[in-house]
């Protein structure tokens, strides 16, 4: 998504910086409110909650963050940038 799509994140970054937790908590709201098996948390999302991984702050989820700031400048560019 970041190269192909130029998106400045890509879906699992993007969960990261929200949070693994947030992100289902979100999940399990909608999918409680319509009943819509797209809605429903994803069950690697559920476990890795459960696993403790929660994301950027606390220092890993779907990438492992050292507690050094994130450049995203520093990342290689795209074919369209």
């Amino acid at each position: 998504m970041v190269l192909g799509c130029a998106h400045p994140l890509g879906p699992p970054a993007l969960t990261d910086l929200i949070g693994l937790d947030t992100v289902r908590a979100i999940a399990e709201s909608l999918y409680a409110e319509f009943r819509e098996p797209r809605y429903a948390p994803p069950p690697l999302l559920s476990r890795m909650v459960e696993a403790g991984l929660l994301g950027r702050k606390p220092g890993g989820g779907f990438h492992t963050y050292d507690g050094q700031p994130q450049d995203a400048a520093a990342a290689p560019a795209g074919p369209h940038g």
